[in-house]
């Protein structure tokens, strides 16, 4: 794997690791959203500030290309955050949850790049799939 292919699923796997361990230190008697809104508020100045300094400021242009994509995304972050805390809040262990929500997040990503995107599936894909069903499976005994 090059350095530019490995270097994102770096930043990726690093900051989920932060993600997580901050999502379950939430207190329980903080609202979710509450503990979000500053959450996205301190979000948006690291963005802006990051953002003015890559391009020397900020201009309309900037926002010329947004479309659907960035509001839908912004209630899927939000909710994704919440469904974290509230599962966190729940008992759901750490390191189970993670797993879990996120072999789920693949076979439901494996499907939809199929059908809606036309995706070319190999045996050996296939068979991964079906492990990380067997996975879940075996996570979720009791």
């Amino acid at each position: 794997m090059s350095a530019e292919m490995f270097f994102p699923i770096a930043v990726i796997v690093s900051s989920n690791v932060v993600y997580n361990i901050c999502t379950k230190a939430v207190p329980n008697q903080i609202d979710p959203f509450a503990a979000l809104l500053v959450t996205y508020s301190l979000g948006a100045v690291i963005c802006g500030v990051i953002l003015a300094v890559s391009h020397r400021g900020i201009t309309p242009a900037l926002f010329s290309g947004i479309n659907w994509a960035s509001v839908l995304l912004a209630f899927s972050v939000v909710f994704l955050e919440v469904g974290y805390i509230i599962a966190f809040r729940a008992g759901w262990n750490i390191s189970a949850c993670s797993i879990v929500a996120n072999v789920a997040l693949a076979i439901a990503l494996f499907i939809i790049g199929i059908i809606f995107y036309k995706e070319s599936v190999s045996l050996r894909q296939t068979v991964g799939m079906a492990i990380c069903l067997v996975g879940l499976f075996v996570i979720n005994m009791k």
